[in-house]
């Protein structure tokens, strides 16, 4: 199988990669199958969209709640071994973080879902606002199990924002960039949005700033998130990102 090339260069410049058709149809359609099986049954672990109470979520008392991600996936099935491992993804992450990768099972290892009419807006963040390690240099892979355009919740970018030093105070408690700070909002003027095709694969950078609207379109769209590590850019003892163990690849 051939395996996704990445321009090395352009990501740490850029902050983020999208890799075309990475993920092979026939791990999409087991994956398919694997999803339709959790939904059925709502497999816990899960949250739901009324959990964190983003713009556009149910209200907790609502009679209709609608997932926002079903936790832990990794450990699930041993399909998503097969999938970072056949679909080369693990080389490319390799390349990247100049180690073998490592994935934490305590941050994302989710599969995330945005429903028509019963999901959220996420604001603009970066992924490590809650994570603890010693350099800060880890990798979100998100693979997108369907198309996934802007109105149904795609993803937006701000290319390069990985490298700033943002002042803590443009964040709120959540993390999330305050509508007031008017000094970095400029930069959202070049956000970028690659819009992804069924089992393309964008590898992003944790600092790099993101966000989402809530699904407009009648289709729900899905996804699986995974985030690795690079051998000594260990978790720190004590916090959340040491819990929940890890898993290594290559040698």
């Amino acid at each position: 199988m051939t395996t996704a090339r990445v321009d090395v260069p352009g990501f740490h410049e850029q902050g983020y990669a999208v890799l075309r058709g990475a993920v092979p149809e026939a791990h999409l359609a087991r994956l398919d199958q694997l999803v339709q099986d959790w939904e059925r049954a709502r497999a816990a672990p899960l949250e739901l969209e009324s959990d964190i109470g983003y713009p556009g979520a149910p209200d907790p008392g609502a009679r209709t709640q609608s997932v926002r991600r079903f936790l832990q996936v990794f450990q699930r099935d041993a399909l998503f071994r097969d999938l970072l491992e056949e679909s080369g993804l693990v080389d490319d992450l390799g390349g990247l973080l100049g180690s073998p990768p490592i994935l934490s099972l305590a941050h994302h290892n989710c599969l995330m879902t945005k429903e028509p009419r019963l999901s959220s807006d996420t604001p603009w963040h970066r992924d490590r606002r809650f994570w603890s390690f010693t350099h800060d240099e880890l990798i979100t892979a998100w693979i997108a199990l369907g198309d996934e355009p802007l109105a149904r919740g795609g993803l937006r970018l701000v290319p390069g924002s990985h490298r700033l030093d943002l002042p803590p105070d443009c964040f709120d408690e959540r993390e999330a960039l305050r509508d007031e700070a008017t000094e970095v909002r400029p930069l959202l003027e070049s956000a970028v949005a690659p819009t992804l095709a069924r089992g393309d694969v964008l590898l992003f950078h944790c600092r790099l700033l993101h966000c989402a609207s809530r699904n407009f379109e009648a289709i729900a769209k899905r996804s699986l998130v995974f985030t690795f590590r690079r051998e000594d850019d260990l978790p720190r003892k004590g916090t959340r990102s040491a819990e929940g163990g890890e898993v290594r690849f290559g040698g």
